[in-house]
């Protein structure tokens, strides 16, 4: 994936605020594929209907072995496991299901659609969630992409996820 060449280590905490889902799907795909080439554990946080487009793209490109390093977690169970977005709750299981990774030396490559449902002081939860992602995924070198339906973003979003991140991506441009 290009912005990854690009980034060379630098900041490996991404935003990617996207309009066109065929390109979103893949440039999914590409990222797992890459991360998975390079002998990484690929963690994909995504809704149901991505899942199975991202599913049947990487079964056609990756074999069973490389298929076996992918794993998989609807993303409304990862965001709103308590109901609701809370950004604690979701840093929690994000370090519990790498961890075990880590601890054994191997880099981490995540990739997660961001969804939540209706709720108020949505974007400064937002905020507080990816600010500890940034943190984290610096201190533990892994290489994270936090997508976001630019569709969906409420307005002032984009510009606060920009201040969290030092590379943002969209579907034909790369921001550092």
């Amino acid at each position: 994936m290009e912005v990854l060449e690009e980034s060379k280590g630098q900041d490996n905490h991404i935003l990617y605020h996207f309009n066109n889902e065929q390109t979103y799907i893949q440039n999914a795909v590409a990222f797992i594929k890459a991360g998975v080439k390079a002998g990484s554990p690929v963690l994909l946080v995504e809704n149901d209907r991505h899942l199975l487009s991202i599913k049947q793209h990487l079964q056609e490109i990756l074999s069973e072995k490389e298929l076996a390093n992918i794993h998989y977690s609807n993303n409304y169970d990862f965001y709103s496991a308590t109901q609701s977005f809370d950004p604690d709750t979701i840093i929690s299981y994000f370090k519990k299901t790498v961890e075990p990774y880590l601890n054994h030396g191997v880099p981490v490559w995540t990739w997660g659609l961001v969804e939540w449902g209706d709720e108020e002081d949505i974007l400064d939860k937002i905020v507080l969630y990816e600010n500890q992602v940034q943190s984290f995924t610096t201190d533990k070198g892994l290489i994270s992409v936090c997508a976001y339906d630019s569709n969906l973003t409420p307005d002032g979003l984009e510009e606060l996820l920009m201040k969290c991140h030092r590379v943002t991506l969209t579907d034909d441009l790369i921001k550092y």
